[in-house]
């Protein structure tokens, strides 16, 4: 399926990126690079995409977009945030 494809809050694993030598290479600086984990955060009316991918966000044409294959991908897991127990005796 490709990146278009997806819904606000959806999680994909980015399977490959189909487009100019030039486009390609920046969407590799900017993390979009097979195997790298984005998440859709909102689409605008004209059918582009914000996406997240860490901690930053971009936004992606729909003609953009379409070029990127993505699967499926499971939420990441939020960290913990239950204290760790103390190593020792209390006694």
């Amino acid at each position: 399926m490709d990146l278009c494809t997806c819904g606000p809050g959806a999680d994909a694993r980015v399977v490959s990126v189909d487009l100019d030598d030039a486009v390609r290479h920046r969407m590799h600086e900017l993390g979009l690079r097979p195997g790298a984990r984005v998440r859709v955060v909102q689409r605008t009316v004209a059918g582009g995409l914000v996406v997240a991918l860490g901690a930053d966000r971009f936004g992606l044409d729909a003609a953009t977009a379409r070029r990127v294959e993505v699967e499926a991908a499971q939420p990441a897991a939020a960290p913990s945030t239950t204290p760790s127990s103390a190593t020792g005796d209390a006694s």
